[in-house]
């Protein structure tokens, strides 16, 4: 089964009206198949280590610092061993300006909360994911300085990745970032 958790009323009950469309287009589907749960991403209401898979698209961009390692904490807490968390945010490696990084629409977005890949993964890691493996990394949005408050064009990315709930090893975490080396000799 499916838990889907929100924490807007509406959402809830705008899932529930998709899931029975789903039923009559899908004979395959059935709506008892998804569990609906009110919460929110900072308090998860979900037993711990009880989910294989957590999924999430745009939602930790939408955090400040300060909240941003208590939802992956959540995650991390929820998932069994082994589980993955798979993400899907925007990252941005330019410094953006306090106007872009303070603006609460810019955020709702999914632009102005972006950051670099390393501060992303140090999140992930810092949680205790001991395995990171980043699927995909492409271009998402420019911020333009005619259309938005900043003097420079600040390019964003959407990245792809999977977090997965293993032992930290030794040496620190395995990152696969799609680049392959191949060693030979002695």
């Amino acid at each position: 089964g499916v838990t889907g958790v929100d924490v807007v009323d509406e959402m809830l009950e705008a899932s529930k009206k998709n899931f029975k469309i789903a039923e009559e287009e899908n004979e395959w589907f059935k709506s008892e198949f998804v569990d609906l749960v009110k919460g929110d991403a900072l308090n998860l209401p979900v037993a711990d280590e009880s989910i294989d898979v957590a999924a999430q698209n745009c939602l930790f961009n939408i955090f400040k610092a300060e909240d941003l390692q208590k939802a992956i904490a959540e995650m991390y807490r929820v998932l069994k061993p082994q589980g993955r968390l798979v993400m899907s945010d925007p990252i941005c490696e330019q410094h953006m300006n306090e106007k872009l990084r303070n603006d609460d629409r810019l955020r709702a977005l999914c632009l102005s909360g972006s950051i670099p890949m390393k501060d992303y993964i140090k999140a992930l890691t810092d949680a205790g994911f001991g395995t990171i493996e980043i699927r995909a990394r492409k271009s998402y949005r420019v911020l333009s300085p005619n259309h938005y408050p900043t003097e420079e064009l600040i390019y964003i990315e959407s990245i792809e990745i999977a977090a997965i709930k293993d032992p930290m090893p030794a040496d620190g975490p395995c990152i696969f970032t799609g680049k392959t080396a191949i060693y030979y000799g002695d």
